[in-house]
């Protein structure tokens, strides 16, 4: 679902697009007025610590902003027109199968201000079969009469003799197809913005291009074009890989994902029809990754899952915010204002991490507790407004017991119980369902994970340190108490991070040594599992180790040889002497390997020995 607002006769307008299963669009319209409470002992509504509060509407959302500053303190006056329309009159969202638009541009030569002229924008819609080449439709400016006769035997290129013609005939296209995504590869970066300023030059609004006729044109603005998304698919992978692939260019995501290549031409001399062919495949290039790693269609179904704007899934702090909302009101209470913490010592006691014990071993098993941090939260009933008391000056609170279930432990558990749904669909799953299902499987996980740090983040309406100090140091309680009953049936303790355990033990006697700690485990209502078998296993300090898995599967965290920034030499070769370390190769042969692949590295591009650094296009 798209949900944008305009301001029409004076009063705002909510407007939602959304399509139903066979794709047909349907555009709603409904009238919401804003707004915001204040405390007030002769209302009639309640916030969530018990305060007293009255309503307050407005003619128009930013009349909020405006008004909210009157008083000393306010409940919900910060929250978005579109999310309040969302909570108050959108109890459930239905499926959505958007309709997406894949475009890039080119230009007469590159810019990286982005001003030389337009000659060439390619689209394709999602509802065609994933990168089909002939599927694209190609908008291009062509004045030489050998390029367009070159063009004319192409069905689906549209040759026009100036810039203006041929964007007026881009905005005709994306208007009669009514896309509700436009994505591309660094799109809101580059291409957007310079489209948009394109048009202006050639006396044309952009705000065509809305259903609702409103743009914003902020370099990188997630949302340029109101009533469409226009959604950057680099940005998408990037936070996706979180920083351990070592470049985000289209060539190189498309080649480890192993979806095509970019053609390599030389610009100044290839024909226009060269490319337009080179322009075709950056469209249906990051289609491909899309069709691969659902990227767009895991937020879309986590828009459905929350009932939020598509934009607040970019965020979990910002899913976990309308969640929060929906909950307290559903509850008939109302929350608190986000307020500046710059003053304040955000500072707190995290969880347990032991100093690992360096070296090589072999047989080490891996224990980790599910969930245990959202299970913490649960099963002591941990929220701001269940705190009986702080206990002296170490942070750490007394809670009181269920019923009622706290705020956050409530919205904890929803999370859970989807995360939990979703992980028992997949197993029983197979094929493409399969994958689908574990995509939509990890993003429940991130999001349940993700209701601890909330209570850390200042930015939280319902930041609270001391919430989350106790639920550390709980954690940190649980896990010392199963370390200490480890080394006491006799095994070692070489590592442990916040809720896994890294033990040496015969992998045989895994299972005996996990009943043990799952009976140590009931009465905090929880589980424990076996993460990961090892035959092989070298630590080199805190979150910094290799494994061999029983299958032989290496497995990395945090060493050089995964890290983004090391030459792509200096990964292979340690991925290399890793597994031959650990797999028991003798010394003196690992070391030879490593001398001779050290010299032949003298002979290597650079591109495989430099340091590799990232440069963006900046309009």
């Amino acid at each position: 679902m798209i949900i944008d607002y305009e301001i029409a006769g004076g009063k705002p307008v909510v407007h939602m697009w959304t399509r139903d299963g066979s794709g047909v669009k349907k555009h709603i319209k409904a009238i919401h007025k804003p707004y915001f409470y204040v405390a007030d002992e002769a209302g009639s509504e309640k916030g969530l610590f018990g305060e007293t509060l009255r309503k307050i509407e407005t003619g128009k959302p930013t009349d909020v902003g405006e008004q909210r500053i009157k008083y000393p303190e306010s409940w919900e006056s910060d929250v978005l027109f579109s999310d309040r329309y969302l909570i108050d009159c959108v109890p459930n969202m239905s499926n959505f199968i958007p309709k997406i638009c894949y475009l890039d541009i080119e230009q007469i030569k590159f810019s990286l201000e982005g001003n030389e002229p337009i000659i060439i924008v390619g689209c394709k819609s999602s509802f065609d079969k994933p990168g089909d080449l002939d599927k694209v439709k190609s908008f291009v400016v062509a004045g030489d009469k050998k390029d367009i006769k070159d063009l004319e035997k192409e069905t689906t290129v549209y040759v026009f003799p100036d810039e203006k013609r041929m964007l007026q005939a881009l905005a005709n296209y994306v208007i009669k197809e009514d896309f509700d995504i436009i994505a591309g590869w660094n799109i809101n970066g580059y291409d957007m913005p310079v489209i948009m300023d394109r048009m202006r030059k050639n006396n044309l609004q952009p705000n065509i291009l809305s259903p609702i006729a409103r743009i914003k044109v902020e370099i990188g603005n997630d949302k340029p074009i109101s009533g469409r998304i226009v959604y950057d698919l680099q940005d998408g992978y990037k936070k996706a890989h979180k920083g351990t692939i070592p470049s985000t260019s289209l060539d190189y995501c498309a080649e480890i994902e192993n979806v095509g290549n970019k053609v390599h031409i030389n610009w100044e001399e290839s024909s226009l029809k060269e490319k337009v062919q080179y322009n075709k495949v950056d469209v249906v290039l990051p289609e491909l990754i899309e069709d691969k790693r659902h990227i767009i269609a895991r937020k879309v179904y986590l828009q459905q899952k929350i009932g939020c704007r598509f934009e607040a899934t970019y965020y979990n702090r910002n899913m976990i915010d309308i969640a929060c909302l929906r909950e307290a009101a559903r509850r008939g209470v109302r929350l608190p204002k986000i307020t500046s913490k710059k003053d304040q010592d955000t500072r707190f006691k995290g969880g347990y991490v032991m100093r690992p014990k360096l070296g090589l071993y072999h047989n080490i098993v891996v224990f980790d507790i599910s969930s245990m941090y959202p299970n913490i939260i649960i099963n002591n009933n941990m929220s701001p407004e269940t705190k009986t008391m702080a206990i002296d000056d170490t942070q750490i609170a007394q809670f009181a017991p269920a019923p009622p279930l706290g705020l956050i432990p409530t919205v904890t558990q929803n999370f859970l119980q989807i995360a939990n749904a979703s992980k028992k669909k997949r197993n029983e799953a197979t094929g493409e369902a399969k994958k689908i299902l574990s995509d939509q499987y990890d993003v429940d996980k991130q999001l349940v994970n993700a209701m601890f740090g909330v209570n850390a983040y200042p930015n939280f309406r319902l930041y609270d340190l001391e919430v989350a100090s106790s639920i550390t140091e709980k954690g940190r309680k649980i896990i010392r108490r199963l370390i200490f009953n480890v080394k006491k049936l006799g095994y070692e303790v070489v590592y442990s991070d916040t809720d896994s355990i890294f033990a040496q033990i015969e992998l045989s006697k895994a299972q005996e040594i996990l009943n043990v700690l799952n009976d140590l485990l009931k009465d905090d209502g929880m589980s424990i599992k076996i993460e990961k078998k090892y035959t092989g296993f070298l630590v080199t300090g805190a979150k910094r180790y290799a494994g061999l898995a029983e299958d032989g599967t290496l497995e990395i965290t945090g060493l050089d040889a995964i890290r983004a920034d090391s030459p792509k030499f200096v990964r292979s070769l340690l991925k290399i002497v890793l597994e031959r370390t650990l797999k028991g190769d003798p010394e003196l042969e690992v070391k030879k390997y490593v001398r001779d692949e050290l010299e032949k590295a003298r002979d290597l591009d650079l591109t495989e020995t430099a340091f590799p650094k990232t440069l963006t296009k900046n309009h």
